[in-house]
């Protein structure tokens, strides 16, 4: 029978407490990089829209309901890449109708954070970004979520099709 010679070394209290600690740290890592990459990254709407894109929120959502135009609302994210990529393309909407003759009486373009308010979005059903709605007028139910492509035209067809006269 064999016999061992060299002893097994046991970890020592400040042994394991350094190794405990590396391993956490390890595990702890992927985290702050990614909390650190979703701080940097985060899209500043605010800068990025023109004055043709109202912003909502939940305190005045119900007055801009009820004012007797068709509101289309999107709904985003500050984190939201595909919303960043968007921003441009819904502001370029909220001019076009806002150029309209036949758009800029009967349609309300608007913008609403999904992360602030998210009470509104989640009394409405919607589970993610970008979401774009289309109200009737005077109502703040009976939405139309527009499903088509990310371009001006696709979009204003949509609102045109949808927004009665």
């Amino acid at each position: 029978m064999l016999k061992m010679k060299r002893r097994v070394n046991r970890l020592k209290p400040a042994r394991l407490l350094i190794w405990c600690l590396f391993v956490v740290s390890l595990l702890a890592f992927p985290y702050l990089v990614y909390s650190l990459t979703l701080h940097l990254i985060r899209f500043n709407f605010d800068k990025e829209y023109s004055p043709n894109v109202l912003p909502l929120t939940s305190k005045n959502y119900t007055s801009v309901c009820g004012s007797g135009k068709c509101l289309l609302l999107m709904f985003y994210s500050p984190f939201c890449g595909i919303c960043a990529s968007f921003a441009p393309v819904y502001d370029t909407v909220g001019q076009l109708v806002q150029q309209s003759e036949q758009l800029a009486d009967r349609v309300l373009v608007s913008r609403m954070n999904g992360v602030e308010d998210r009470r509104v979005m989640d009394a409405m059903g919607v589970r993610g970004y970008p979401t774009i709605l289309l109200f009737p007028p005077d109502r703040c139910e009976g939405w139309v979520e527009y499903e088509g492509r990310h371009n001006e035209s696709a979009v204003l067809a949509f609102v045109a099709a949808n927004c009665p006269p």
